[in-house]
């Protein structure tokens, strides 16, 4: 253990944003110093609280996504809601979001309106489908961007139907990938003041991960979902036998934690 401030001390993040992508940003970003203002709904909270285990009142999934952070309510499609949004702002260094595109920008909080109140701010946008792009306003949860970005199509044994990677992890790999664009624009605007913005896609991420398939593909050979052992390069590596003829599946162990956050 050291007295030493952790690599993020000093550095102020306003998240807004919900479920996994985002919120799994702003916690790595915390639990390297960096604090971490977290808003939700009033009377709602992050949609997160609803999903997966809980007792005593504590959603075990939200408190590890969410540990480590300050959390706020406020409504921002409320005047009051946007304007505590424009107050925070000018006192943050990073502001992280998963709205569809256009929405903040409807509220009058989009990067063009944000950057006035601070140029040197990083603003970093999650989305299913990128900012830009003929898909651009379509909806997405990690399901369909690993289907989108061909996970299921390579999962699973050749004779049987497309299976569904678990778990969610477009959702945590957007989340990692958008914490060192972050990393990378926090880097740029020390050395010369600038802000910018950081554009993140699920689909993305999903993609990055397909490694020698998708370049087989861009070389114009079939990625083809191959039986295991699909590799003899590579050994040893799909599930291992044993005696009595069938794969032994490994155990599963879970880990969870009663630390919360609840909002203010």
């Amino acid at each position: 253990m050291t007295d030493r401030p952790l690599p993020l001390h000093g550095i102020r993040v306003l998240e807004l944003a919900q479920i996994v992508a985002g919120p799994f940003c702003g916690t790595l970003m915390a639990e390297f110093g960096a604090e971490v203002i977290k808003t939700e709904l009033p009377g709602k909270g992050d949609d997160l609280r609803r999903l997966g285990p809980t007792e005593d009142g504590c959603n075990y999934w939200y408190a590890v996504d969410n540990r480590g952070k300050r959390v706020v309510t406020l409504d921002l499609r409320t005047r009051k809601g946007q304007e505590l949004v424009r107050r925070l702002v000018p006192l943050c260094d990073v502001v992280i979001e998963n709205f569809r595109p256009g929405v903040l920008e409807s509220w009058g909080l989009g990067w063009e309106d944000l950057r006035t109140l601070r140029p040197s701010l990083i603003m970093a946008r999650i989305t299913a489908f990128g900012q830009t792009g003929p898909l651009r306003q379509g909806p997405g949860f990690a399901a369909i961007a690993s289907a989108f970005g061909g996970t299921w199509y390579l999962n699973g044994p050749a004779d049987r139907p497309p299976a569904r990677p678990t778990p969610v992890y477009p959702d945590y790999l957007t989340g990692l990938f958008t914490a060192f664009g972050v990393m990378a624009a926090l880097r740029h605007r020390d050395a010369t003041g600038e802000g910018q913005w950081i554009d993140d896609a699920l689909y993305e991420s999903a993609f990055r991960i397909s490694g020698s398939r998708s370049c087989r593909r861009l070389r114009a050979s079939p990625a083809t979902r191959d039986a295991p052992p699909a590799w003899a390069s590579c050994s040893p590596w799909s599930r291992p036998g044993s005696r009595s003829g069938r794969s032994r599946r490994p155990s599963r162990r879970s880990a969870l934690t009663t630390s919360h956050t609840r909002p203010s």
